[in-house]
């Protein structure tokens, strides 16, 4: 048997990959450490086959200096927590604050791989996408995967009917949920699907000399309503639609958030301008929130946002007879969840380099728990006070850089003189990585790994798109105007 051409092991190592994004969030959002754990896995072998295909050393020296810096920060993050998860050393209060020491030498090991995935993905995203056409995939995979997820929840929230999925009743909250546990997380997964898809209407925009006759603008809008861009766009209101479903707060804030400060960036820096990036920009707020958002009773997301009652929520784990068990308890409120991240500020301080050691949240946050918070908690419900205890200072300084490096580089890409699939895919990065970045103030997506995995493919878009081939069209002088 003949081995295939590199071309060949590339393409199958990058389709292995995609296969891989798209499987993710449907079981639980691989929230169980006996789902992520096979992920994992596989993701070995097709970064063997992906090494069969490229020279390390040659591609590290192509990359963008602030890339090599971001995945350079990332691997010393990744070094430490394989360190201390080898060493293996349990904190003993009669031994003082070791620096090594962890709170839990099972759950650290889980996160070493966990972050050693992380580490590997990226790698594997820079390695295998040196096409246009691979970097649209890209986009197109999570982007249709979200869809698909989106019209799940739609769908049974519509129905008012639940379903089990993985051991777990799923659907009967009267919030939208796809395949997850926790609307919020599922939230988090639509911002990032939603990010793709903006990302892929920005990277079909054309740059045109201006029209001549208002006939040639009319015959050019209806080129983009009734072409491939018009299908992109339907499925960006299904996901519009699911995130308004979830209630989520920080969710829906999050999305429009990263959208805004995308718009934004693109009114400064991309030069010409298109005038359709800011027509679909007005169309998003226009018809996918006034709009369908009043169909899908977008009043009471707006309630939500305004109270602070505690609203009933199916997933919250809770432990019964010592045992974890997930039943329906009420969300925190935000005084609650100020109060946790406070208590476990308390707990950073007690190692601030190092911090406890992955998963230690979980297992020291009892003791710390103030008398005012009822509920069982297992993570902080704030992804930087979380990576504080867990990491310490050094894990989430070296985490920022890593995403504000990799964000840098996308606005670098925006401002820099380019074809629209450069900057869509800069786009894409912006919005997603500013989404999750302001979600993770008041929840723990990071901490569930099929989102933690998408927002690391999805930042790294502005990396991706900075190393692509140009377009064969030859670009415009900068005194052309983007058309419609």
């Amino acid at each position: 048997m003949h081995w295939p051409r590199t071309e060949s092991r590339s393409l199958i190592a990058f389709g292995l990959l995609l296969g891989w994004l798209l499987l993710l969030p449907w079981p639980l959002g691989a929230n169980r450490d006996w789902i992520w754990l096979w992920f994992a896995a596989a993701l070995g072998p097709i970064a063997m086959l992906a090494l069969t295909t490229v020279s390390v050393t040659e591609a590290w020296r192509r990359w963008p200096r602030a890339l090599r810096w971001a995945l350079l920060a990332l691997a010393i993050s990744v070094l430490i927590d394989l360190l201390r998860a080898a060493i293996g050393q349990v904190a003993d209060p009669a031994q003082g604050n070791a620096c090594w020491a962890l709170a839990d030498v099972a759950a650290a090991r889980l996160g070493a791989i966990q972050s050693t995935t992380v580490l590997l993905l990226s790698l594997l995203l820079v390695v295998l996408v040196p096409t246009r056409a691979r970097a649209r995939w890209l986009l197109a995979v999570i982007f249709v995967t979200g869809i698909a997820e989106a019209l799940l929840g739609i769908g049974v929230v519509l129905s008012v009917a639940g379903f089990s999925w993985f051991g777990h009743e799923l659907g009967n909250s009267g919030f939208a949920t796809g395949t997850f546990v926790n609307r919020n997380h599922f939230a988090g997964m639509l911002e990032l699907a939603g990010a793709c898809g903006f990302g892929l209407l920005a990277a079909g925009i054309r740059i045109r000399p201006a029209a001549e006759s208002p006939i040639e603008w009319l015959r050019r809008v209806l080129q983009a309503v009734l072409g491939t861009r018009l299908l992109v766009r339907v499925g960006l209101a299904v996901i519009v639609v699911a995130l308004v479903l979830t209630r989520s707060r920080m969710g829906n804030v999050g999305f429009f958030f990263g959208l805004t400060l995308a718009g934004l960036a693109a009114i400064v820096y991309w030069r010409p301008l298109p005038k359709l990036l800011i027509w679909l920009l007005l169309s998003i707020v226009a018809v996918d929130v006034l709009v369908l958002g009043a169909w899908v009773g977008v009043e009471k997301l707006a309630e939500r946002v305004a109270e602070t009652r505690l609203l009933a929520a199916p997933g919250t784990e809770q432990e019964v007879d010592g045992v974890a068990v997930v039943v329906a308890n009420p969300e925190p409120n935000e005084s609650e969840r100020w109060a946790v991240a406070a208590a476990g500020l308390r707990l950073w301080w007690q190692r601030p380099w190092l911090g406890h050691g992955a998963g230690a949240f979980r297992t020291l946050f009892p003791s710390a728990k103030p008398a005012s918070v009822t509920l069982f908690y297992d993570h902080a419900h704030n992804d930087y006070v979380e990576l504080l205890v867990e990491r310490g200072a050094v894990g989430l300084l070296l985490w920022l850089a890593a995403v504000l490096m990799l964000l840098a580089l996308a606005v670098q890409v925006l401002r820099a003189p380019g074809d629209s699939l450069r900057r869509g895919l800069a786009l894409a990065s912006i919005v997603g990585g500013s989404a999750l970045l302001l979600h993770a103030m008041v929840d723990f997506n990071l901490q569930i790994p099929a989102n933690r995995f998408w927002f690391q493919a999805v930042i790294l878009g502005g990396a991706i798109s900075s190393g692509l081939p140009w377009a064969k069209r030859h670009r415009l002088p900068s005194a052309a105007s983007a058309s419609t």
